[in-house]
């Protein structure tokens, strides 16, 4: 029988865990049960508030300030996280959703902030995924959760860059899936389009393009826009022993903009 770890048996990690999405998927293990929550971010003021949020919770919590794009800065926060609470259960990529740039045309975008929109997006998964994979494996348990973007489900103007990325991470999360099976390793991906009380939604509405193209979508959200707390109770789901038999999903959680 394929082993399964129950919510209140595994230590989570989650990156991009000081506000928004990550904060809320913190919290919500916190409340489900995680005995050890680890969360990392940049902002050492937004971290400290939000291990004490979590901490409130239930958890023990350990904070590790860290840049996604340093492959350095992962895998030292990632050890210091490991020394702390043994190991890593569940890890959930939430740090740099959308790259922290607002859509805009592909012909105003300035070719100098490519680099840093797929090392935010894309690679920070690369590094903690690769670091804590093969723990995972000797372990003989995991399960890891890629924080995405509908942007690569979903040709958007304005979104051909971080499109890309986003279609990245969703590939990435798919094949990864395919490998890790033999180990007991599930893998998945969570691609939300517009996510009111984040970081992001608030970046997006102070441009007039993007603000334009995201109040739209938000006209279309007939089941309600999300909100961090949708995407961090998927998270769990996922995570539990109900979903054992579930890998290699991206799912969208859009409150019905698109299907698909």
């Amino acid at each position: 029988m394929t082993h399964v770890k129950r919510i209140n048996e595994c230590t989570v990690f989650v990156t991009g865990g000081t506000s928004g999405i990550g904060l809320a998927t913190a919290i919500a293990f916190a409340e489900a049960g995680a005995p050890h929550v680890a969360i990392m971010g940049r902002d050492a003021g937004r971290g400290e508030t939000a291990r004490g949020r979590v901490a409130a919770a239930g958890s023990s919590v350990s904070y590790h300030q860290a840049d996604v794009r340093s492959q350095k800065d992962v895998e030292a926060g990632i050890a210091a996280a490991v020394a702390i609470h043994g190991t890593v259960d569940v890890l959930v990529n939430c740090a740099g959703v959308g790259g922290h740039y607002a859509p805009l045309p592909f012909i105003d975008q300035d070719p100098a902030e490519f680099a840093d929109v797929c090392a935010t997006s894309f690679f920070g998964i690369l590094y903690s995924s690769r670091a804590i994979l093969p723990m995972m494996r000797d372990g003989g348990f995991g399960v890891i959760i890629n924080t995405g973007s509908d942007a690569g489900k979903v040709p958007t103007p304005g979104e051909t860059v971080i499109g890309g990325m986003m279609a990245a991470v969703g590939m990435f999360s798919r094949c990864l899936a395919m490998e890790a099976a033999r180990f007991n390793v599930r893998v998945h991906g969570l691609s939300p389009s517009i996510v009111q009380n984040t970081r992001s939604y608030d970046m997006i509405m102070e441009q007039p393009f993007s603000e334009k193209l995201f109040r739209k979508a938000e006209s279309r959200a007939q089941l309600g826009v999300v909100q961090p707390e949708d995407l961090a109770a998927l998270a769990v789901f996922l995570a539990s022993p109900q979903a054992a038999r579930m890998t290699g999903q991206v799912i969208s959680v859009n409150g019905g903009i698109s299907a698909g």
